[in-house]
């Protein structure tokens, strides 16, 4: 796939990962029942706004590298662009797993629900669902990042075969020729 195609893919995960990342966001933080506070509760929202933010990070980075290519091939910057996109699709990533659906944490958020009872049972529901929608474009992204990755080595390479070699790795001249040349110097007469 061309390397121009695969960073758009790339950004569509991303983009589809702070959609879903934003949603479990305004479940969690809009949808939460008013009547008490929990600690659990607040731990999953700032994981989620973490790996939002970073999620959107990544995506502005994908953004910029597609814009890169959209004139001369300018390997150094879509490099640059994607592997900032990378490291903050990793630390979204982080967040998610380590944060937010770790399995400690969300067993301590269904007891909490589970002994609230009522409205903070059906919202616990509502954001595990929304939560577990975000593992679908992560994977996506993951394996677009590859494409990625794989696409712009592939576009270096042919530029690479494509590009006139410089005069330093030319043949040699003939020693003859060149043996010529110097004599035909050195009996110049502005040598004399």
């Amino acid at each position: 796939m061309p390397i121009e195609r695969s960073v758009a893919v790339l950004a569509t995960h991303l983009q589809q990962l702070r959609e879903v990342l934003s949603t479990a966001q305004f479940t969690i933080t809009e949808d939460q029942p008013k009547r008490s506070q929990s600690i659990l509760a607040d731990a999953l929202e700032n994981g989620v706004d973490d790996a939002l933010g970073y999620a959107q990070e990544a995506l502005e980075h994908a953004v910029a590298a597609r814009e890169s290519l959209g004139g001369p091939f300018d390997f150094d910057a879509t490099r640059r662009y994607l592997g900032k996109s990378q490291k903050a699709f990793f630390e979204s990533a982080n967040c998610y797993f380590s944060q937010v659906v770790a399995h400690e944490r969300l067993t301590g958020f269904e007891r909490l629900a589970a002994k609230r009872g009522g409205e903070w049972q059906s919202w616990a529901e509502s954001v595990k669902v929304g939560l577990d929608k975000c593992r679908e474009p992560i994977d996506a992204a993951n394996r677009a990042f590859m494409d990625c990755w794989e696409d712009l080595t592939e576009a270096l390479t042919i530029a690479l075969m494509l590009r006139p070699e410089p005069a330093s790795h030319a043949a040699p001249q003939n020693p003859a020729k060149r043996q010529v040349s110097r004599t035909k110097k050195l009996s110049s007469p502005k040598s004399k």
